[in-house]
């Protein structure tokens, strides 16, 4: 789980440790996430404390400031399978069954499966196969960061998923505020 952003949009702050109906976004994250895979990491930068206490295993970035991707070099590094989940620490809608709906676009043929909401595909969540994770080093060393720039030029498949909004991180304060208030919010 991808927890290592600086938080610029949030004044700083931590998003995934921000609440929603009085739980961190991590926790609802780790509620959804823990029975779809053996084992979840946490990769973050910051407050380790605060995520050590929610019983996953820590990573820090292998690689400083480079984005989403360092966490998924981390997090591919240490995890133990074939295959790799990985999806943000703000998205406390996530789908009980994501992995379950990526999972049979992963073929001989597909390396990568990122869900797509409708409108357009969610590269922060992701299946890959871990093997792929040792092409971001060289990847990351060009200077680019781009999530998007890395996959194209892998072979990744788009699955639609059946809830789009279980897809929806938060961003903002206001975003927060609003899925506070809305029935998603009270659902979660």
């Amino acid at each position: 789980m991808l927890c290592g952003g600086g938080g610029r949009r949030f004044a700083g702050r931590d998003k995934p440790l921000e609440t929603l109906r009085g739980k961190a976004l991590v926790e609802h994250v780790l509620e959804r996430l823990t029975p779809q895979v053996d084992e979840v990491l946490i990769s973050a930068n910051r407050n380790i404390d605060r995520y050590e206490r929610f019983g996953c295993p820590v990573l820090r970035d292998l690689v400083e400031d480079q984005g989403p991707l360092a966490g998924v070099v981390a997090a591919a590094a240490a995890a133990g399978g074939e295959q790799c989940f990985v999806c943000p620490g703000d998205a406390p809608l996530l789908a009980k069954d994501l992995v379950a709906q990526l999972t049979p676009a992963l073929r001989e043929t597909v390396d990568v499966v990122v869900p797509h909401d409708g409108a357009r595909a969610q590269h922060l969540f992701m299946l890959f196969r871990t093997e792929l994770a040792q092409s971001l080093p060289a990847y990351l060393a060009t200077g680019a960061r781009s999530v998007h720039g890395w996959l194209a030029g892998q072979r990744v498949a788009e699955v639609e998923v059946a809830d789009p909004g279980s897809l929806f991180n938060v961003n903002t304060p206001e975003a927060l505020q609003a899925l506070e208030q809305s029935e998603h919010g009270r659902n979660s």
